[in-house]
């Protein structure tokens, strides 16, 4: 699938992060996107959701219906429980309460976010478990179309093989984008790797 055509950002004149460039990817499969830290990684993400826009180019991707884990959790999280964040997200996708809470306990399980947490302010929480709360609210989207960034980061190694195992299930069926710097898993089912310079 064609998700940019052409595309070039830049933050100034002497900083372009993409020079026209494009982009396709197996749909369904898991696409890989490689590079040093401000490399452009998140950058070309952002774009793809339609987050940030481009200078010149095309971006068939913005309208699409992404499900997203972002690096960073804290714009999701203004003093709300996880419940709170959750039911937010059930409302906004329009799922079915009880189906959708069912999905929410067995991803706990399989995650390690204990129940105990659900109504913590997700702020006071540590690192991983707020990243654990982001990836279970984005595996509660029934899009096709899916960007992790840096999804492995806070996690303890089990928890990352958990994840690395439905991530190569969700990619049999979705399209997935997922970043990981420094990552070094070798059980990823990658159909594509992107290495940005």
């Amino acid at each position: 699938m064609k998700l940019l055509n052409n595309v070039t950002f830049m933050y100034s004149p002497s900083k372009v992060i993409l020079n026209d460039f494009s982009l396709t990817v197996p749909d369904p499969g898991l696409t890989w996107i490689k590079g040093k830290n401000g490399s452009g990684k998140s950058t070309l993400l952002k774009l793809i959701l339609g987050i940030m826009k481009p200078a010149a180019g095309d971006i068939p991707a913005a309208n699409l219906d992404w499900s997203y884990v972002p690096d960073s959790s804290e714009i999701f999280f203004q003093g709300i429980s996880a419940r709170i964040f959750y039911e937010y997200t059930i409302k906004l996708w329009k799922l079915k309460p009880e189906q959708s809470w069912s999905q929410i306990k067995r991803f706990q399980a399989q995650l390690g976010f204990d129940n105990s947490l659900l109504d913590q302010n997700i702020s006071t929480l540590s690192l991983g478990q707020k990243k654990k709360a982001l990836i279970i609210a984005a595996l509660l989207n029934p899009s096709k179309y899916m960007v992790l960034d840096e999804p492995f980061s806070g996690l303890d190694q089990q928890t990352v093989l958990k994840l690395v195992t439905i991530i190569n299930s969700l990619a049999k069926d979705k399209l997935i984008l997922l970043t990981a710097h420094n990552f070094k898993e070798e059980n990823l089912t990658v159909a594509k790797e992107i290495i940005l310079q």
